[in-house]
């Protein structure tokens, strides 16, 4: 059987196929005797491998998709295990929306889904699925029912008008899923093209060449692609380890994986404090300070507030100083932990909400806990996928912080951008409004925005990750203190990545570090001269404001770590001395988890290294 992958990376890891005309077969063997006959992925190894009598799926990225087109009717059954399945988010995944979760955040089975009404599930999986025994899975369809059964008990099911679905997947997230046999009996074909299933759904390959790009996009890529010169600083330029990565132990576990790590400096220029999670997406707890700009760092966990530990995702800290000229230090995270996830500490009396924080008064020395912003319900105006992202000021004093949600509480189909002013320096926050609602675009997914000012003063930009990967990054801008917004525009190709952060170089340009996820171009990457290599990892682009006003190229992409694993949110700072200091994390050897680090240069080095290159490829180009 020919097959192909169009790819689709979402939050949620994309698996779609697409209708076309194919052969009807009454029943369809996906695995057989732990071997796959049918599926999306172009080779073993990719994302499963057989093994012992079953595949195993443990890729978190990505989904065992199938490679079919469901009907009318049909029954699904599968014989699988999974390990760690309690928490582990792992899945059966319907078109794309709608997830069937064998263990959710809370330690309990979730079908989350807009589409199916009647379909309620907040139950704890079968024992023989939390043992990480082989069971029996049974998803039956039919325009009169759908029903989900492990080993014959019944977990969902539903006699309301049932939605038409179109594909299956597993999805194995913070797990293992070993999968003995898995077939398909009724209203199905096989799909051999393996193409979206939804015409307004982007494919991406592993080299993040969007498929769907129009010619105006991908001739404006390759011009930036040509004209962009690209600087490799990162075996050139000073690091220093926070927190090191200890060997990968093969189990995913968390201990020795640090990740996502945010700065703030003090308004001396030289004292730094850094925030870190345990794991990608984990909770927090760790905390250093650097009181010589970086070059060195202690560790001061131990003076935060003993319910710091249960805030949840990307920890976020701010200098914020209100109308009285009081400096406070705040650190944000998305959520506090649920009574039953894994790494929770219980604690009487302890608060529990939509972003938490801390806050120090006397620059960084204590810190006391705050009530968090919003209340643990769905309807919170404070639910949000990460913390603020950033916060800017505002010319009356008052503070603007921007961060971003699913639109529904239940899915991942669309994202909104959020914002909320503060104009006590950070004590009250106003009730969060929509600032860009993703859904009114078409493959796009803005979140992750970083706001801040015009080097003129006179108006406000927000750069937003894009997470469809169907282009570059967004950006909007107001000139009117956030009060209204323009409608999003794609940025510059190198300005293309995730969680940005910026500093006004001397000369009046333009640094900004972040997480590579520019569209990359196979052909042009392969080969050629040295501003061809592939940039991937931590990276920075050097240009003017009017460079990214109007999407052009820009003076300088650089690389500063490679990605050889999981990397890439950063804080970045600018010292009195013209010293740069970004952190981030990122895997600093083959076979490590990811460290925190942060690296330190300054633009006289880039600017040496970017004229012996040009030196070189002048060279280069001589007949």
């Amino acid at each position: 059987m020919k097959q192909a992958m169009k790819h689709t990376l979402t939050f949620f890891a994309a698996f779609l196929l697409a209708p076309l005309a194919a052969l009807h077969a009454a029943s369809l063997d996906i695995v057989r005797d732990g071997k796959v006959i049918n599926l999306v992925h172009p080779e073993p190894g990719h994302a499963y491998a057989s093994k012992g009598g079953a595949v195993e799926v443990r890729d978190p990225r990505k989904v065992f998709a199938v490679d079919a087109k469901l009907g009318e009717e049909f029954v699904v059954k599968a014989r699988l295990r999974i390990e760690r399945a309690e928490k582990s988010a792992a899945a059966v995944v319907f078109d794309e929306r709608d997830l069937f979760l064998f263990g959710g955040s809370a330690g309990k089975m979730m079908f989350q889904s807009a589409r199916f009404k009647g379909a309620k599930l907040d139950r704890p999986a079968p024992q023989v699925v939390l043992d990480g025994k082989m069971f029996d899975l049974e998803i039956t369809r039919s325009a009169s029912v759908f029903a989900v059964r492990i080993d014959g008990e019944s977990i969902v099911e539903t006699r309301e008008k049932v939605p038409e679905i179109r594909s299956v997947g597993l999805r194995p997230w913070g797990g293992v899923m070993w999968i003995e046999s898995l077939v398909i009996t009724g209203d199905v074909e096989k799909d051999n093209k393996a193409e979206t299933l939804r015409t307004d759904v982007v494919s991406v390959d592993p080299d993040r060449n969007p498929k769907n790009a129009t010619a105006e996009q991908r001739a404006r890529w390759t011009e930036h692609l040509r004209k962009l010169p690209r600087l490799d600083l990162s075996e050139r330029i000073q690091r220093t380890v926070l927190a090191q990565g200890i060997k990968e132990d093969g189990k995913h576990s968390p201990e020795g994986y640090w990740a996502h790590p945010t700065t703030a400096i003090l308004a001396d220029g030289r004292t730094l404090y850094a925030v870190w999670t345990y794991y990608h997406g984990g909770h927090a707890g760790p905390m250093a300070r650097s009181e010589d700009g970086g070059v060195t760092w202690s560790r001061i966990d131990e003076a935060l507030p003993p319910n710091y530990w249960n805030f949840k995702n990307c920890p976020s800290i701010y200098r914020l100083t209100d109308p009285q000229g009081k400096e406070r230090l705040f650190v944000f995270a998305m959520r506090t932990l649920g009574k039953a996830e894994e790494d929770v500490r219980e604690l009487p009396g302890r608060h529990e909400g939509y972003m938490p924080r801390i806050v120090s008064e006397d620059g960084g020395k204590t810190w006391r806990e705050l009530p968090p912003l919003g209340v643990f319900n769905r309807e919170s105006p404070w639910r949000c996928v990460m913390t603020f992202s950033s916060i800017v000021r505002l010319k009356d004093g008052s503070y603007l912080g921007q961060f971003h949600r699913f639109k529904s509480p239940v899915n991942d189909d669309h994202y909104q951008v959020m914002q909320s002013v503060t104009r006590d320096g950070g004590l009250t926050w106003s009730e969060p409004t929509v600032a860009f609602d993703g859904e009114t675009m078409t493959r796009k997914k803005p979140c992750e925005p970083y706001v801040f000012r015009s080097p003129d003063g006179s108006e406000l930009c927000s750069i937003m990750r894009e997470n469809w990967r169907s282009g570059t990054s967004l950006m909007m801008f107001s000139r009117d203190e956030g009060k209204t917004w323009s409608r999003p525009v794609e940025t510059p190709w190198g300005l293309s990545g995730d969680r940005h952060q910026h500093v006004k170089l001397p000369d009046g340009r333009l640094l900004f570090v972040f997480r590579d996820s520019a569209p990359q171009f196979r052909d042009e990457v392969k080969t050629g001269p040295l501003r061809y290599f592939r940039m991937d990892g931590f990276v920075g682009w050097v240009g003017t404001y009017d460079d990214l006003k109007q999407a052009r190229p820009g003076q300088y992409a650089l690389r500063l770590l490679p990605r050889l694993g999981d990397t890439g949110y950063p804080g970045l700072h600018q010292l009195a001395d013209a010293t740069l200091v970004a952190t981030t994390y990122g895997v600093l050897a083959p076979g490590e988890k990811p460290s925190i680090v942060s690296v330190r240069f300054k633009m006289s080095d880039v600017e040496a290294m970017a004229a012996k290159q040009e030196m070189t490829l002048q060279k280069e180009e001589q007949p």
